[in-house]
């Protein structure tokens, strides 16, 4: 058996040497001329990434999940998450590039995170169509970032490009709570699931009891789980399982450490458990599961 291939992890290093031309960095593209079918490799990077479609077609695997790519769609890329687009000739797009500091502090408030929304690693669809209002919105936002972008280096700009991606993060934020998140999910609702997906993303690996979430959330686990159950239609307890269980098959596809390595890393004493809750979500064991990974690439 052969080993697993280890994972593309990008650098941002874009436009210079400055901290803020290391923190931003924009692109439109409007025609992009490749192959009848072009194959990115999966790969993953240590900051966030925003592709609007102008025009033409492709697919968005996103952790394994394919989307279509469709003028007025947009795809949010966590740090992190393991990515690839297939494309044909013709895709305009606009691409947007971003570290976590580079966004005002009070986007990534804990009452107020659309960022945390946007760019998390289980929980709402990351590809998704806009409406062609929302998309009109959103391409004026661009274009005056493209327009700022264009006048001089990033240090130069930082002030005025930070708030327009503030702007952009909360019109898309919006968007979510108005097209993804179910007609019966209240204001509260989306305030805790704001409040649960970063606290997810920094403890899933050595914290897998709902209790913990619960207490630092100033809530009880069933409440918690209800507003979530809510919102996503799942409680903490699955989301919490599913996003142990996405690393895992991460780690699985991309590198080489054994499951008992991985078991570890995830916060299990022994592989056993893991496998448990590996194969309740997947339908296969780890090992299978790499097995087959290695014989579709």
């Amino acid at each position: 058996m052969g080993r697993a291939e280890n994972i593309e992890y990008v650098e941002i290093s874009y436009g210079g040497t400055d901290d803020a031309a290391a923190s931003f960095w924009f692109e439109r593209n409007d025609h992009l001329v490749l192959p009848a079918t072009h194959d990115d490799p999966a790969h993953r990077h240590n900051f966030q990434e925003i592709i609007f479609v102008l025009n033409g077609r492709g697919r968005h695997t996103i952790d394994g999940q394919p989307a279509d790519l469709a003028p007025y769609s947009v795809s949010l890329i966590a740090k992190g998450q393991v990515h690839r687009v297939e494309y044909s000739d013709g895709l305009a797009i606009y691409l947007v590039r971003f570290t976590d500091d580079f966004l005002p502090a009070e986007l990534v408030s804990p009452t107020w995170d659309y960022h945390g929304m946007l760019f998390n690693h289980v929980g709402l669809n990351q590809t998704l169509p806009l409406q062609p209002t929302d998309a009109e919105d959103v391409i004026r936002c661009l274009d005056l970032m493209e327009h700022e972008y264009a006048l001089g280096p990033v240090f130069q700009r930082y002030t005025t490009l930070r708030h327009l991606l503030a702007v952009l993060v909360i019109r898309l934020g919006r968007v979510v709570e108005n097209t993804l998140c179910p007609s019966g999910a209240g204001h509260a609702a989306i305030t805790v699931y704001q409040a649960f997906m970063p606290l997810l993303e920094q403890h899933f690996a050595d914290r897998h009891d709902v209790q913990y979430y619960a207490d630092a959330l100033r809530m009880s686990p069933a409440n918690l789980s209800r507003q979530l159950q809510a919102l996503l239609g799942k409680t903490t307890k699955q989301l919490i399982d599913e996003r142990i269980v996405l690393e895992a098959r991460r780690l699985l596809q991309y590198t080489p450490q054994s499951i008992g390595e991985i078991a570890y890393a995830l916060g299990y004493t022994d592989q056993f458990h893991l496998s448990k809750t590996f194969k309740r979500i997947v339908g296969v064991a780890p090992q299978e599961y790499r097995e087959q990974r290695q014989k579709s690439t």
